[in-house]
């Protein structure tokens, strides 16, 4: 929780070291609360959800995983998944270390979805709101919810199986490029894919990054 308040509040690590030491004295001697940011990061990294960085062909045709997990050229295109070495090799694969073969070229990161459901699901407040498009919204036939729109409703009759367990989540999935340093002369860029649960109450916000 004091970790979720620094990141709101743009507190220094500094300020948040400062912070610790007077609550650590504050609290009886032997207290297991950390001393340094790096500590406090610690506590909370095996509650973390696990990323997936796969990489990717520079020219987007395939992403290195499955059965082209262990290739060093893209299939498509022929282009060397690595970028050039610093002592001038070729890109080809005979001249790819095995022990170093360098840095991808581009790397897509992964949240995968089903630990993230699955964890929402073990929460007693957040299973209730994932739920609620089914158990607690108001069905009076006035348009209020997306579940309220003909298209939901011809979705659900059509598959009657997905609608029939109010568990199924709906997602509303959008994409969008963006320059994270601001530089127009680069062509760096970052795409998110951005699946936003359509199962809650208005107000109401559980985004799942890709």
């Amino acid at each position: 929780m004091l970790l979720q308040l620094k990141a709101a509040h743009g507190w220094t690590d500094k300020n948040f070291k400062a912070l610790l030491l007077l609550l650590k004295d504050m609290l009886l001697e032997g207290n297991l609360l950390p001393d340094t940011v790096y500590e406090a990061k610690q506590i909370v990294c095996p509650v973390g959800l696990k990323i997936e960085k796969i990489h990717a062909c520079y020219h987007n045709c395939v992403l290195f995983r499955e059965e082209n997990e262990d290739l060093n050229n893209f299939p498509k295109c022929g282009t060397s998944r690595y970028k050039r070495l610093k002592d001038g090799g070729d890109d080809g694969e005979d001249n790819i270390n095995e022990k170093k073969k360098g840095t991808p070229r581009k790397v897509a990161w992964y949240f995968p979805l089903v630990s993230r459901l699955q964890r929402m699901f073990a929460n007693k407040k957040e299973e209730k709101l994932l739920r609620w498009h089914d158990k607690g919204r108001n069905k009076d036939g006035m348009l209020r919810h997306p579940e309220d729109c003909a298209k939901w409703r011809h979705f659900d009759n059509t598959y009657g199986w997905f609608g029939d367990d109010p568990r199924n989540i709906w997602f509303a999935l959008s994409i969008d490029g963006m320059n994270p340093y601001g530089n127009m002369s680069t062509s760096h860029s970052t795409w998110h894919v951005l699946l936003s649960i359509m199962n809650l109450p208005h107000g109401f916000a559980i985004n799942a990054s890709m």
